[in-house]
């Protein structure tokens, strides 16, 4: 899968020789983020109509916004039973019921433009327009970490073998 702007939502599969738009029922073709869970598959749009999910390869999708605060969604991952949504305006929300109710996890959450999002383990970081954000309690309480950035403009992390790499405009 992939998302585009303006275009929707693509399929491919063949490990992506050939793709197949799969659109039927987003109101909104502007794509920001996706993600996977289990069988599912999640999409984040921009303009503000938020989270769509499919439950059959995206040949139809339905609006899952109950409990979303604000509907542009850059950034969207998975960890364990629970679907993070990264919002611009309004922090981090997370789902517990496969994106059908979503809540906020803002404690200590003081910039709420959150651009990225990178788990691993029981360590999720948020990337946002004030830096690195970092909880190892679920979202519960949220820490600064922006030590030696020189950019606190946050879009995007990567794990390699030598470490957490953050990107930033």
């Amino acid at each position: 899968f992939i998302g585009s702007i303006a275009g929707g939502v693509f399929r491919s599969s063949d490990n992506g020789t050939n793709w197949t738009q799969v659109n039927n029922g987003l109101s909104n073709l502007n794509i920001l983020s996706i993600t996977v869970k289990d069988s599912m598959v999640i999409v984040g749009t921009d303009g503000g109509e938020g989270i769509y999910k499919s439950i059959n390869r995206g040949n139809n999708w339905i609006a899952t916004n109950s409990g979303l605060k604000n509907k542009q969604i850059p950034c969207l991952s998975v960890h364990n039973s629970k679907v993070y949504a990264g919002t611009y305006g309004r922090g981090l929300f997370y789902s517990d019921d496969n994106g059908n109710n979503w809540k906020s996890l803002n404690i200590g959450l003081t910039y709420n433009d959150v651009g990225s999002l990178f788990i691993n383990g029981g360590t999720l970081l948020v990337g946002s327009d004030g830096g690195v954000f970092r909880t190892t309690d679920n979202g519960l309480y949220w820490s600064s970490v922006n030590t030696g950035l020189s950019s606190v403009d946050i879009n995007s992390f990567v794990l390699s073998k030598s470490g957490i790499f953050a990107g930033s405009y």
